[in-house]
């Protein structure tokens, strides 16, 4: 109903789908006689690409002593990649080592993790001369949330009770589920919730009704 239309639509496709190398989008307008040719746009799908995750930081949650591995591995690149390196964490522990596989994937083996790594993200670059990818660990090594709290609200009406809890954490390695667990004890009615808490609040606040 105007001489001017503006508007966003927005299209996702996945890598795996597109393929690497070159691809085009075209653009056309239609209505009931007949079709126009707008745009093209030409692009380009190289990569580098992580199996594990691309452009991300990825979050582990480790028990102090325990012995893990952390692996990057190439999943899609063209070019091919031509530089792959893993950064260590600063400072000069002994029980880490890296074992790598070309330029194909490259792997940090812990032994015996300390919680001299919870302040050290671990970085996998990945380049091939056109882009470059970049993988972070981020690594908690300890044990469950120690510090805590929770302040509960309850409300009883003729037919329903109403439950508001406000969790506060403030461990180290934030909790990442809340579990609420109810329990009659006439008609030994059982009732439970999870909740999911994002790891970067350090106060959650859950509703519900039963």
């Amino acid at each position: 109903n105007g001489s001017q239309h503006n508007f966003t639509n927005f299209l996702t496709e996945s890598v795996d789908h597109l393929g690497i190398g070159d691809h085009v989008l075209h653009v056309y307008a239609n209505n009931t006689l007949g079709d126009v040719h707008v745009k093209d746009v030409t692009f380009a799908v190289g990569g580098p690409y992580f199996k594990e995750g691309t452009n991300t930081t990825i979050w582990s949650e480790i028990r102090t002593g325990s012995n893990i591995s952390l692996k990057c591995s190439v999943r899609k690149s063209l070019p091919p990649v031509t530089e792959l390196e893993m950064i260590p964490p600063a400072g000069n522990e002994s029980n880490w080592i890296i074992k790598r596989n070309g330029t194909h994937s490259i792997e940090m083996v812990i032994t015996n993790a300390t919680s001299k790594m919870n302040t050290r993200n671990i970085t996998c670059t990945a380049r091939n001369g056109i882009g470059t990818a970049q993988l972070v660990y981020q690594n908690f090594v300890g044990g469950p949330p120690d510090k805590v709290t929770a302040s509960v609200d309850i409300v009883v009406t003729d037919d329903k009770a109403n439950f508001s809890i406000t969790v506060s954490d403030n461990s180290s390695a934030p909790a990442k589920k809340i579990l609420v667990y109810l329990k009659g004890t006439t008609d030994k009615t059982q009732h439970h919730s999870t909740f999911t808490t994002p790891i970067n609040k350090s106060q959650h606040h859950f509703h519900f009704t039963l």
